[in-house]
């Protein structure tokens, strides 16, 4: 059973409005802030002197309207950003001599971080980083082409059989053999990353609000606005078969909530953690418990099956447009516990979930 620890609300006036990410190995999370800002919250400071983080605040002329952040696998301390204008990608500490195209420094502090802009020819809105942290997956939710970037080589080429939807979202696989897209109309795929083969699943009857991967990348969960809130595709087979089984994840805490219409949002953010034993999700508009966040017990063999441990209560309130969802992120911070990050309408919420035996 879990002890679940205090609420630690970060501080005004740098509102989370959207996407989240924590560094694969640090208690450091990444957010955007206001429209043209990634704001970066070291929570170490809350160890060390217990107060709040002063946040790093991270701004250049070339980035413009943030769409998406990710930390860089296996790189130290480097966040991409997807914006209007393309990709920066921002490195902290001390710059090395300026002087080539798209550099930048952070201009409160020009030893805090520096960034390298990519121009893609076209504006990014969501991005994914490979578990090795060697290439970038980039795409924007006006396009169908999906990008993949070398960093050795600083340049990105469009997969050869892309999209025929729109994509929303990207989600690459932790064992790097897979990238999942979500499309718009219910479509998503699931690439073969050394083919870039793919197949492709249909639910016309829902739109996908978010994914999660399992920590081997043999199980993926789709939470939808539609009857059916959560499916869970299981991959099997070697590398180009993708053979794969879609079912319906069955979510402790959902089945009263079911009614007749298929335009319901029951589950509007999914995260499935480092151990492959705790899965949370964000219950939806038309949930009673809208906002709140369930914490299950996970179990994913030879299906996913889900154990309800009970639900946090973030402190934002159900007082945004109907259009505005949940960002969601796991931290593995231990063996015994984990950091869950959640932002919704302006307020960042981190809950430490300490397990004991």
């Amino acid at each position: 059973m879990p002890w679940i620890g205090k609420v630690q609300v970060l501080p005004e006036p740098f509102p989370n409005k959207g996407p989240l990410s924590w560094h694969p190995r640090l208690p450091m999370l990444a957010t955007r802030g206001n429209e043209h800002d990634v704001i970066v919250h070291d929570l170490r400071e809350c160890r060390e002197t217990g107060t709040a983080p002063t946040p790093v605040v991270l701004c250049n002329e070339y980035q413009r309207g943030v769409r998406s952040v990710a930390w860089r696998p296996c790189a130290g301390k480097q966040i991409a950003v997807a914006c209007n204008t393309g990709v920066c990608l921002w490195k902290f500490g001390k710059a090395p001599i300026p002087g080539f195209p798209g550099f930048a420094q952070v201009k409160e502090d020009p030893e805090a971080a520096w960034m390298v802009f990519i121009d893609l020819d076209n504006p990014a809105s969501t991005l994914s980083w490979s578990p090795d942290g060697k290439h970038l997956a980039v795409a924007h939710e006006c396009s169908t082409v999906l990008q993949i970037w070398d960093v050795s080589t600083r340049a990105a080429s469009p997969v050869k059989a892309s999209h025929k939807d729109r994509v929303l979202m990207l989600r690459w696989s932790p064992c790097g053999k897979y990238l999942w897209t979500g499309c718009c109309n219910g479509v998503f795929y699931i690439w073969d990353t050394f083919t870039w083969t793919h197949k492709k699943w249909s639910n016309p009857q829902a739109n996908i609000l978010d994914a999660s991967w399992g920590p081997d990348g043999r199980a993926v969960v789709v939470c939808f606005y539609g009857r059916i809130p959560a499916v869970a595709v299981y991959l099997s087979g070697r590398s180009g078969a993708l053979v794969a089984h879609v079912l319906p994840v069955e979510m402790p805490g959902l089945a009263e909530e079911t009614g007749t219409s298929p335009r319901t949002c029951l589950v509007e953010a999914v995260a499935w953690d480092a151990t492959g034993e705790r899965l949370v999700a964000v219950m939806g508009r038309d949930h009673s418990r809208a906002g709140e966040i369930a914490i299950y017990s996970a179990k994913a063999a030879p299906v996913l099956n889900l154990s309800l441990i009970g639900f946090l209560k973030p402190q934002a309130k159900r007082l945004s447009p109907a259009s505005e969802r949940s960002a969601l992120e796991f931290l593995q911070h231990s063996s015994s516990g984990s950091l869950v990050a959640h932002g919704f309408g302006g307020t960042l919420d981190v809950f430490p979930l300490i397990f004991s035996s």
